[in-house]
């Protein structure tokens, strides 16, 4: 055996085995784990993205824009759209819902009032509440309180939103 060759004692050779187990268990990590070097730059630009892909479907549902709307979402796109009573499963599932939203929830403009983004290599999970107001009808503006919690992943092009569930919160303080 190799320890009695080289006559190590048996507190160094306790100290070989964990470094081979710390060691083997690091490289299993880095092989199946995640490959790119995350730094607080790039986890910074990640949460830029991601919350400037969320605004783009703000803007996007604001001017009407299926097909940006539909491009801000993956295709196997999963969750709770707002008024959904069941999974919505798929892209053209979202739609359906979208085009309800369109219809029935003229939007203006957004704040997002609260937020926190957390990145897990190439998914992260977006947490925020904002308020939405819509188009002033003869009793003045009214604006509606959204919670979401959305599902994000990195593809090719950049971050998707791959996941949602979204509500319309009761909201006393509507201006």
């Amino acid at each position: 055996m190799l320890f009695a060759k080289l006559n190590h004692t048996g507190a160094e050779r306790a100290a070989v085995i964990i470094g081979i187990a710390v060691l083997s268990i690091a490289g299993i990590a880095i092989a199946f784990g995640d490959k790119r070097v995350t730094n607080e730059k790039t986890i910074s630009d990640d949460r830029k993205a991601i919350l400037g892909h969320i605004d783009g479907i703000f803007n996007a549902y604001f001017r009407g824009d299926r097909d940006a709307i539909r491009r801000g979402h993956t295709q196997d796109w999963i969750g709770f759209p707002v008024r959904a009573t069941g999974i919505v499963r798929g892209i053209d599932g979202y739609m359906q819902s979208a085009d309800a939203a369109l219809k029935h929830i003229p939007g203006v403009r957004y704040e997002l009032l609260d937020k926190e983004v957390q990145i897990y290599g190439d998914m992260a999970v977006v947490y925020y509440v904002a308020r939405e107001w819509m188009r002033a009808d003869a009793s003045g503006p009214k604006s509606i309180l959204l919670r979401s919690v959305d599902i994000y992943r990195r593809e090719a092009a950049g971050w998707n939103q791959c996941g949602s569930n979204i509500i319309v919160l009761p909201d006393d303080s509507r201006s």
